[in-house]
């Protein structure tokens, strides 16, 4: 286990989230992993890059926390706090990751957290917020499943 990933495993720790549910490995580069909720949108990986959290959410989405981000420092504690929060926000249903596709071929992703938008997991199925449009088919997802 890297020592940035055991920074990572604490934050979690304070959270509240087990540690215990994390699988590490160390092939293909260290990183952990949280089994998926739903089928859809895949489990939980975290991998460091020097002072960098990426956050991949399944194979469809990923997120960065950098250490460097941070005012007059280059702080990967706080990076690894932030990548902790935002890990315990999606298995909370309370991000809601999008993947946008044109003419069959996905095209991008991103996310959202619910709150910022006044929604909640059961009133986002009935919000356009994520939706592209036109003719971009956008699908959502929250940990627990499809929206």
């Amino acid at each position: 286990m890297t020592p940035n990933l055991n920074l990572f495993l604490g934050a979690c720790i304070d959270l509240g989230l087990d540690p215990s549910a994390w699988i590490y490995a160390e092939d293909r580069g260290h990183r952990l992993t949280w089994p998926a909720a739903s089928g859809k949108l895949g489990p939980i990986v975290v991998h460091e890059d020097g002072d960098e959290f990426i956050v991949d959410v399944g194979t469809i989405h990923h997120t960065h926390f950098r250490g460097f981000q941070y005012p007059a420092t280059t702080d990967v504690f706080r990076a690894a706090i932030d990548a902790a929060r935002f890990v315990l926000a999606v298995m909370s249903d309370g991000v809601c990751v999008t993947v946008d596709y044109l003419d069959g071929r996905c095209i991008c992703s991103s996310h959202f957290f619910l709150d910022s938008e006044n929604l909640t997991p059961d009133t986002i199925g009935n919000s356009p917020v994520g939706v592209r449009g036109g003719n971009i088919h956008t699908e959502r997802f929250l940990w627990s499943g499809p929206v």
